[in-house]
């Protein structure tokens, strides 16, 4: 695929695109202005699709049609004046992930015949700010996404339903629980999968060279040593999840062979966060000024976009993102690769995963035992089986799900504990944010001491209670 159709691809499949299901009511029209078509169903005749209907019926403004490649739950709506609305607030909006929501929730609803869901989007950074300001109004999302970062700054205000009465919850794995119970035993919300970050390599272009995939610090730089030599860059990185993962993985092993107590001196501001993080920055900035990573590309380059543009060309080797942005990849490439952990570590790789994806109730909800409902829903082992099964993610239940041969790859940082959680919510500031912001100023050119200086200002800051 040339670099035209690739582009092409992005532009027709991934644009923004607010999704909810079509439930048409006094309510809803009320509050929404647009209004997405819930698919009628489909009539199959031998072993395809031969016919769909779509309808939309926009009042006010607009109406939009997307078809859609599946065969999608049918819905009878049921009009009555007692029916429930739920709102549903997230961060998933590319097409795949719109899909399985959609499909899950026409299904609860199905199952509830007199409660509606409306499922709105928004992609990248910009959806946790909005979120923030959605929550602490009247009239916030009954439920939506959240991170940790944000997570820290909604359950500090009440704004959060304790869901640590679910049974649901002996469900999960121990890694998972470590990362979502509070230390009073309350817990704020309940992911549906766990991603992880990787380094992206390509078998033909390693082969054409030589160099085998590296397993550690030492042969990972030796073949950026290489490429570079041959007059191409090794590393294609986006300015956001591909620093700051790659600092962490360099850095964060060292601070969890401390001990638990480390957290309580980072968090008490008794002892910094730069000690443990001097390593992996000092990477960062090595890479950056031997040209293993090209500074003002690098800077122009959205995550898990542009970044997947570049390497889909097949001129380097190398690119740090999220495992998930396989899914988008594999439709681009010609060429044969593979996902490993960040060989960034002497003896070894670690990996980098989040505990992603996590849902919560707002506390200020006016249907808070429908909206309780759905969420149990939302994280059944069926319900979580497909979402990472169109993530590429894997399960944050205790039966953890290596089907994808991506996956498989990776999979034995996860089952030998050998991992670095991006977001570690033993953290008392948004070590999320502050390390993507600290990374970011060695793009700009700062030194490793400046970026360092940078985050434990920051991680004061956040401690003390201030902005970053």
């Amino acid at each position: 695929m040339n670099l035209q159709n690739i582009k092409k691809y992005f532009d027709e499949s991934l644009p923004l695109k607010k999704s909810v299901i079509l439930y048409i009511h006094k309510y809803s029209i009320k509050k929404y202005c647009l209004l997405l078509p819930l698919c009628a169903e489909y009539f199959m005749k031998k072993f395809f699709l031969l016919f769909s209907f779509l309808v939309t019926i926009i009042t006010l403004s607009w109406a939009v049609f997307f078809p859609q490649q599946y065969h999608p739950v049918s819905y009878e709506y049921i009009d009555s004046k007692n029916n429930i609305q739920l709102t549903f607030f997230g961060f998933k909006w590319e097409t795949d992930n719109v899909r399985t929501i959609e499909q899950l929730i026409t299904e609860f609803m199905n199952q509830n015949k007199t409660v509606n869901v409306l499922y709105e989007g928004i992609k990248g950074r910009a959806y946790f700010p909005v979120l923030e300001r959605r929550v602490q109004t009247e009239n916030g999302d009954d439920l939506f996404m959240i991170n940790q970062d944000t997570l820290l700054a909604l359950s500090q205000g009440g704004n959060l339903v304790d869901l640590s009465e679910l049974n649901e919850i002996n469900e999960y794995s121990a890694l998972t629980l470590s990362q979502i119970r509070e230390k009073d035993g309350s817990v704020f919300a309940l992911p549906t999968s766990v991603s992880a970050f990787g380094l992206y390599c390509n078998l033909d272009l390693l082969k054409k060279y030589q160099i085998s995939v590296p397993n550690n610090i030492t042969e990972f730089l030796d073949a950026c040593k290489v490429f570079s030599e041959a007059g191409i860059t090794p590393i294609i990185a986006n300015n956001d999840i591909s620093l700051k993962t790659l600092v962490m993985a360099r850095g964060m092993p060292a601070l969890y062979q401390s001990g638990e107590a480390t957290f309580s001196e980072i968090n008490t501001g008794k002892f910094p966060l730069s000690t443990y993080l001097r390593s992996g920055f000092e990477l960062l900035e090595y890479l950056c000024e031997h040209g293993y990573i090209d500074r003002e590309r690098a800077l122009a380059t959205e995550k898990t976009k542009d970044d997947l543009i570049d390497f889909a060309q097949g001129e380097s080797p190398f690119m740090l993102t999220g495992v998930w942005a396989s899914v988008r990849l594999k439709k681009l490439v010609s060429f044969q690769y593979t996902i490993v952990p960040y060989p960034v570590l002497e003896d070894g790789t670690a990996l980098v995963v989040n505990i992603d994806t996590r849902l919560a109730l707002n506390a200020h909800g006016k249907h808070l035992p429908e909206a309780k409902s759905f969420l149990r829903y939302l994280i059944r082992p069926e319900s979580i089986n497909r979402f990472c099964a169109g993530q590429a993610s894997f399960s944050p239940l205790k039966s953890v799900s290596l089907e994808a041969p991506l996956l498989q790859a990776i999979g034995e940082n996860l089952r030998s504990g050998r991992v670095i959680v991006g977001a570690d919510s033993r953290f008392a500031f948004p070590l999320w944010e502050i390390s993507r912001l600290a990374s970011l100023s060695i793009l700009k050119g700062a030194t490793t001491e400046q970026a360092l200086g940078y985050l434990d200002d920051a991680v004061s800051d956040a401690i003390s209670g201030g902005n970053l």
